[in-house]
């Protein structure tokens, strides 16, 4: 892939002017736009797609259509017609340089010879997106007419010269990339000299220097300016070292027979005057004819290692003060017998040493026992209690988890491809047996024949820092998870609203449909059905809201087997019936304060997620009820609920399990295995919001390819169980006037019919607005005001004021699909005598009406 684009490789404005010129001789329009649809040159466009269809929302819509069908079709030395919806024809070509399409000619719009012009359908398109008619059609009729062979040559042409292009645009390549690997050299020559870290110097046969880089500006204090044609003696060379060598003599030799001084090494001295010892290496550099004209010298100061090896002695016996006294743990290792016996593995066909040892543990252990642990300091005797152990620490197996080789395997790969340090965390034991987690540094110690006789061995104890991390990290994944969960609620909270509203335009209707029907027939019992339903989405939705945690739960006491024994007797026809269902309730099983909804909800998810998992082959779903009390040692393994008296409903399968990799993810939002079309990601995090809404808790266990149990906790009920009656009386009536505000005209008209249905006098309005001013101009003629809380000009909340304010003894109520910013506290705090939630059926809407207007 190259960087450039046509306008770094050819002259637009010159090859805008050749196509002017072109196209006034052969009549040919075109366009040229770069890959990001940029016109780059252009001219001869028809005006019914510049002055119309291109300018139109709509019309353009299809233009881009075009342009992207194009585009995703085109294909080298080829070129492409299509019709658009816009009824023309386009044809187009790419332009490709060195494999690469990076622009795109098109010729368009016109019509074939041997086609039909629909007029009728242009006529249409002008009414139908308003253009000026007689503008539209005249442009039509400019729009050149060409046979089928003539389009043919015009990008036969077109292609031809798009191929010209692309060579064009190759040579151009070719050129740039010459050009920047000629400036690259020459920076990179340049930088190598000016910014090396040596000493770089060119000097004549008189030793006269006519070169001085940076660096040894900076290394011996001179400018380049100060030492130029200057010789070297006197400026950075003594005419006598220390030890009284004539130097003046030996830079003379030098300049005459430079080959036999290719390395030197000598004292010099900075402007300063401060000695330095520096490595010099010399090459003559001929003229043409072969004589030497000039010396380049390129030196290292070499002073701290004059120094450095004064001081040897003297830091040898501090490094092993320091390797003894050092409070760090530490001790060598010597590896030379591994490296023997990696030898006879590989002698003996093994090629892969790494595979080899990871397959057979035993091969491993014998190779752990033959590290022999050399020279430990006072405190690696301590970490591994050693000092007060009958037993020494000799050998490396001695520490080791058995079980844990991976990385003594690691290093035994690294050591023997000549890897000098590995550095890694593992768990450890002391020759008491107890588990310390380390992070161990091992280096290579090389003398002047590389062998593994010498490793240093440097251990930090982190056992109580690893121990706090576990702590921190399991908090800090609890809260991760309750962040994760707060937002999905905001999400399930900002749609109910809308459901809700279209729930009860459903509801209200049906409702009305069936008074007009006679009871028991076969209409009425379907329309009961819809009924049945819209409750049944209504109670779905309140679980959403309920998810949210921004509605307060109205929870009952249930006897959760009935609840458990109706889902699955719903669950039946929809499981394969492969799969086996067994349920067990222990005996005395408590009742339960929960949502009985949102416990059919549950059973959905877990019961549909084992049927994917077991959709294979079968298998048995087994489910259990059963009392479990929970303390404060037990709570953490069902996400720390509060201890107290619960019950347990334990859903397991024997699908093919949950990979330990995934299972802390499997209730995050969106999170899915299923393939696609198949899951959401929502089922396990609904059930986990519901759960935590219920004050439960959840204990996932599995194992791959055995099965999954799902462990759900709800709260025992301290009462009795009891059973609600259902009020099957005819809804109440009146004959009041009621003001009815709703922004959706369809729940007011449904209202409207509903109310007056039931005796009562209706005013509806969409418009609150309006609303506010019709209850001024009569405030006494309404009984009641029954307003929508959320609409686009006025909350009802804030109607209601106004309302009140007009009238205080008004009676309000108000409802709603989802509101989050008013509650039923606070409705009654403003005076408002109900607060309902939609959908609701006509039944309680009537028994609502009634309470609002008889009470005192």
């Amino acid at each position: 892939m190259h960087p450039y684009t046509l306008t770094d490789l050819i002259d637009i404005e010159h090859l805008q002017a050749l196509m002017d010129l072109f196209y006034n001789v052969a009549g040919f329009g075109h366009a040229i736009s770069d890959k990001d649809g940029n016109i780059l040159t252009a001219n001869g466009w028809q005006e019914i797609c510049t002055n119309f269809h291109r300018v139109h929302s709509e019309t353009n819509v299809r233009c881009i259509e075009s342009d992207t069908y194009i585009h995703e079709n085109l294909e080298k030395g080829k070129f492409i017609q299509y019709r658009c919806k816009n009824g023309m024809w386009d044809m187009a070509a790419p332009i490709v340089i060195a494999n690469q399409h990076i622009a795109t000619i098109y010729y368009g719009q016109f019509f074939f010879e041997d086609e039909t012009i629909d007029i009728d359908f242009f006529i249409d398109q002008a009414r139908r997106y308003h253009f000026d008619e007689t503008s539209y059609i005249d442009a039509l009729k400019r729009v050149p007419i060409i046979t089928r062979k003539k389009a043919d040559e015009i990008m036969a042409f077109y292609t031809g010269f798009v191929e010209f292009l692309g060579n064009l645009g190759l040579s151009r390549i070719h050129q740039l990339e010459t050009e920047k690997a000629l400036r690259k050299s020459e920076n990179q020559y340049r930088e190598l000299v000016q910014s090396a870290n040596s000493a770089i110097l060119r000097m004549d046969t008189e030793s006269r220097i006519t070169f001085f880089n940076i660096f040894a500006q900076k290394l011996f204090g001179y400018t380049e300016e100060e030492v130029k044609g200057k010789s070297v003696i006197g400026t950075i060379v003594p005419k006598f070292d220390s030890s009284g060598i004539n130097l003046k003599s030996v830079m003379d030799d030098i300049c005459k027979n430079p080959t036999d001084y290719v390395n030197t090494e000598n004292e010099n001295i900075s402007k300063t005057g401060d000695r330095l010892w520096m490595s010099w290496t010399n090459k003559a550099i001929p003229d043409e004819s072969g004589k030497i004209k000039e010396i380049l010298c390129v030196g290292n100061d070499v002073t701290r290692r004059k120094t450095a090896e004064e001081a040897l002695k003297l830091s040898e016996d501090f490094h092993r003060s320091l390797f003894e006294d050092s409070p760090t743990p530490m001790f060598m290792q010597d590896f030379n017998q591994i490296g023997k016996m990696v030898e006879e593995l590989k002698s003996s066909g093994i090629t892969n040493i790494k595979s080899y040892l990871n397959s057979n543990p035993a091969e491993t252990d014998r190779l752990a026992k033959a590290v022999v642990l050399t020279k430990l300091n006072r405190a690696a005797l301590k970490l591994y209690k050693a000092e007060s152990c009958e037993i020494p620490l000799q050998n490396l197996d001695q520490i080791l988890i058995p079980g844990e080789r991976s990385h003594f395997i690691d290093q035994i790969e690294t050591f023997s491809k000549g890897g000098n340090w590995y550095e890694y965390e593992a768990r450890n034991r002391t020759l008491k047996g107890d588990i310390i987690w380390v992070i161990i540094r091992k280096t290579v110690i090389q003398g002047r024949k590389r062998d593994l006789s010498q490793i240093l061995t440097t251990v930090v104890d982190v056992t109580e820092r690893n121990l706090a991390q576990a702590e921190r990290a399991r908090l800090e994944s609890r809260l991760r998870q309750s962040h994760k969960m707060e937002a999905i609620g905001t999400l399930a909270g900002g749609v109910a609203h809308d459901f809700n509203n279209i729930l009860a335009i459903m509801i209200g209707n049906t409702e009305l449909a069936l008074d007009h029907l006679a009871e028991g027939t076969p209409a009425a019992e379907h329309l009961n059905e819809v009924v049945n339903a819209g409750l049944r989405a209504r109670d779905v939705i309140g679980q959403l809201v309920g998810f949210s945690r921004k509605n307060e739960q109205k929870m009952k006491i249930i006897n959760i087997e009935t609840i458990i024994h109706d889902s699955i007797r719903l669950m039946r026809s929809l499981l394969p019936k492969q799969i086996e269902i067994s349920v067990r309730v222990k005996p005395d099983l408590k009742p339960v304060l929960a949502d009985a909804t949102q416990i059919h909800q549950i059973m959905m998810n877990l019961c549909t997620n084992a049927s994917h998992a077991m959709k294979a082959s079968g298998g048995e779903l087994d489910i259990t009820l059963s009392n479990k009390r929970i303390t404060e040692e037990n709570a953490a393994e069902y996400g720390d609920p509060a201890p107290g008296e619960f019950v347990e409903l334990i859903v397991r399968d024997t699908g093919h399990g949950i990979d330990p990799a995934i299972i802390d993810k499997i209730f995050d939002p969106y999170f899915t295995t299923k393939e696609f079309g198949e899951g959401t990601g929502m089922g396990l995090t609904v059930v986990h919001g519901v759960i935590k809404n219920h004050g439960g808790g959840v204990s996932v266990k599995s194992k791959t390819g055995s099965g999954t149990a799902f462990h759900i906790l709800f709260q025992a009920a301290a009462e009795r169980m009891f059973k609600e009656k259902h009020d099957e009386s005819p809804p109440p009536t009146g004959t009041e006037t009621i003001l009815l505000i709703d922004d959706e005209e369809s729940i007011v008209k449904s209202g409207k019919d509903t109310l007056e249905g039931l005796g009562y006098t209706v005013h509806g309005f969409s418009n609150p607005i309006r609303a506010i001013e019709h209850f001024k101009s009569d405030p006494n003629r309404f009984d009641l005001v029954i307003t929508d809380m959320a609409m686009p000009k006025i909350t009802g909340d804030i109607l209601s004021e106004k309302l009140l304010h007009i009238k205080p003894d008004a009676r309000i109520i108000i409802c709603t699909g989802y509101s989050g910013r008013l509650t039923e506290s606070r409705a009654e705090q403003l005076g408002i005598k109900a607060f309902i939630v939609k959908p609701m059926l006509k039944s309680e809407l009537a028994t609502a009406i009634r309470q609002a207007i008889d009470q005192e």
